[in-house]
């Protein structure tokens, strides 16, 4: 049998949480589960880069 990975717990955790994240992300802009006026009312909100908000605007489409 071949070795197990041990990680500290901090990187386990990291290794885990962001690909789960993208994953629910994209999950949630393609069953469009949110809209366009919900993208804009947490981009007032929650500081975000431009370029993201657009991409995930354009991702939702009308």
């Amino acid at each position: 049998m071949g070795e197990d990975l041990v990680l500290p717990l901090w990187r386990e955790a990291f290794a885990v949480m962001i690909p789960s994240l993208l994953f629910y992300g994209v999950w949630v802009l393609a069953t469009k589960a949110v809209t366009k006026d919900d993208l804009k009312l947490i981009a007032r909100i929650v500081p975000m880069p431009g370029w993201l908000v657009k991409a995930a605007g354009n991702f939702i489409g009308k």
